[in-house]
């Protein structure tokens, strides 16, 4: 499966792997602190401002490969810093701060997405694009089977605060390999 694939694409494989884990450790504790925290109607109006985040991807159009992935990495950051708010005792806060970088992750995630594909049509054959976009499906899809599972598994045994500690950790840990990736491949593209 890996054979046609150089070191760019399996680094991009094993390293989404890790960041859909990681999301899937995170995504159902906000989901539980806004439905507890927040009506279905401000609910939405965060989820209508996420998508809504996206007509402004025509804004940064001639963004380079390699700030579209940087982006990802600040906002990356940003989110352990909006978890440190949360155990620092603000939940709302928290909720206010996740749903604005919900808008960040939209537009950093479209971009670099856009970017990356153009770059892999420009630089790979037809046949080593198709195979990398169905291999990064099923990894996207195993790494949200896994980090939901552990979901399922860890947090039935850990409160809000020590859930919320663990995916500090991770993502910090993601985070790091987010920045290597961006080291090795990302810093030198357009």
């Amino acid at each position: 499966m890996f054979e046609k694939f150089d070191g760019l694409l399996k680094n991009q494989i094993w390293i989404g792997f890790f960041i859909h884990l990681n999301w899937a450790l995170f995504i159902p504790l906000c989901d539980k602190l806004k439905g507890e925290l927040w009506t279905a109607s401000i609910i939405a109006i965060a989820y209508v401002a996420m998508n809504a985040a996206k007509f402004s991807v025509k804004l940064f159009q001639g963004m380079s490969l390699r700030n579209s992935y940087l982006g990802n990495n600040v906002a990356s950051l940003l989110a352990i810093g909006t978890m440190l708010v949360y155990l620092s005792g603000y939940p709302e806060w928290f909720l206010v701060l996740d749903a604005a970088l919900g808008i960040l992750f939209c537009i950093f995630g479209t971009v670099h997405t856009i970017n990356f594909r153009v770059y892999l049509s420009k630089n790979y054959s037809e046949e080593v694009f198709k195979e990398y976009m169905v291999v990064k499906e099923m990894r996207t899809s195993l790494g949200n089977i896994i980090g939901f599972s552990l979901v399922a598994i860890v947090y039935a045994e850990m409160d809000i605060e020590q859930s919320m500690k663990l995916c500090v950790v991770a993502t910090a840990l993601v985070l790091v390999l987010k920045q290597y990736n961006w080291w090795k491949y990302f810093r030198n593209m357009k």
